[in-house]
């Protein structure tokens, strides 16, 4: 059994930009890499972390914004300091989140998804998992000013635009 850990966060941002690049670094092993970031419009083309491309596993269009948010995610990413780029395929805003874990299980990601367009003020979601001793992990798009709520730990914020994760087996 692996303990799943939290490894390490990063951010960039661009306005108004094609495609964005910040430096993440991941250290340990059975490592996973996961990418959230929001765009203005729907002109993701793709995400690579040292130059290998990300898998999409979550893309929410804004219904009340306007703005389309992804997650994107990468099973044994490189270790050490390496690039994010965040691509599109016409310029605008994008703000960009990066988070990484060890010990985690190198298959069945995500174990379960959901996503929402929050337009009120109940920002509640719900998400059922389907293994044991899985980690949720939550990103907002860049016009949600949130905080941490009961349970969570937030790793990582760039101009409203923020990852969060359960800190722990759920």
């Amino acid at each position: 059994n692996l303990a799943i850990a939290f490894d390490a966060a990063a951010t960039g941002s661009g306005d108004p930009v094609s495609s964005i690049t910040f430096s993440h670094t991941c250290t340990g092993s059975n490592l996973i890499l996961i990418v959230g970031f929001s765009m203005d419009t729907d002109v993701a083309t793709g995400v690579t972390y040292n130059s290998i491309s990300m898998t999409q596993a979550v893309k929410n269009v804004g219904t009340g914004s306007g703005n389309t948010s992804y997650i994107y995610y990468l099973f044994a990413p490189a270790t050490g300091a390496n690039n994010v780029v965040i691509s599109g395929s016409a310029a605008g805003l994008i703000r960009g989140t990066s988070v990484s874990y060890t010990g985690v299980s190198q298959s069945g990601f995500p174990d379960a998804s959901t996503s929402a367009d929050f337009t009120g003020t109940d920002d509640s979601l719900t998400v059922t998992t389907i293994a044991d001793n899985a980690w949720a992990v939550l990103f907002t798009g860049y016009q949600r000013a949130t905080a941490a709520g009961a349970g969570s730990t937030q790793r990582a914020t760039v101009s409203n635009a923020s990852v969060y994760d359960g800190n722990s087996a759920k």
